[in-house]
């Protein structure tokens, strides 16, 4: 047997995710937030993932932001954070990590 290809392992990685960290349901909306610097391969594989389990994936891609680590994503971005059950942040060039609390603020409203 030979070896897997980068992207079974994505889609792999992807559907492991979804299904045992994020537990997603039948219906529901997954924000997949990527930059431009975002691996094309891994957002699809997780809008694919999504596709899988019977969800609705949107994906949003914004510039990156390499100065602003802290940056918060755009308002539109904001806007279909509040409308999404899941979040899926994938921007590596903005410290996809501090938007964790603006997305608990969004989701205790």
């Amino acid at each position: 047997m030979g070896k897997m290809s980068m992207a079974g392992r994505e889609t792999l990685l992807a559907h492991h995710v979804m299904k045992h960290y994020v537990g997603l349901k039948e219906g529901e909306q997954v924000l997949i937030l990527a930059d431009s610097e975002t691996d094309d391969g891994l957002v699809e594989a997780f809008a694919s993932a999504a596709y899988f389990f019977n969800a609705e994936p949107t994906i949003v891609v914004t510039p990156p932001s390499f100065r602003e680590l802290e940056k918060l994503p755009s308002k539109v971005a904001l806007k279909a954070l509040e409308a999404a059950d899941v979040y899926v942040p994938m921007t590596p060039t903005s410290g996809h990590s501090v938007h964790a609390t603006e997305v608990a603020r969004l989701k205790a409203e």
